[in-house]
């Protein structure tokens, strides 16, 4: 007589951080950010629209912080050509 087999149990597959995100001005999955920790910055560039940004780091900072920050900027200049686009029409009326 054999011994009794334990059951496998099935193990999920660990996700992982993604290298390459999405450009919040033109939508593709093309921006790549480097982080160069030594002089305390991060440089995020979009290689589909030339967006560019530089962004100041701490030795603990992950390449999504700054992707976030990247898109908080972005948001932030849509926003303020919005208001000024939007006040200059109102003004003319």
């Amino acid at each position: 007589m054999g011994r009794r087999r334990r059951k496998t149990t099935p193990r999920r597959p660990i996700r992982t951080i993604p290298s390459i995100f999405n450009c919040p001005r033109c939508g593709r999955n093309a921006v790549r950010v480097e982080l160069n920790k030594n002089i305390g910055q991060a440089t995020i560039h979009c290689g589909n629209c030339d967006v560019q940004a530089t962004v100041g780091i701490n030795p603990l900072t992950e390449p999504i912080d700054v992707y976030g920050e990247f898109v908080d900027i972005c948001a932030a200049k849509s926003n303020s050509t919005t208001k000024t686009t939007n006040s200059h029409l109102s003004s003319e009326s």
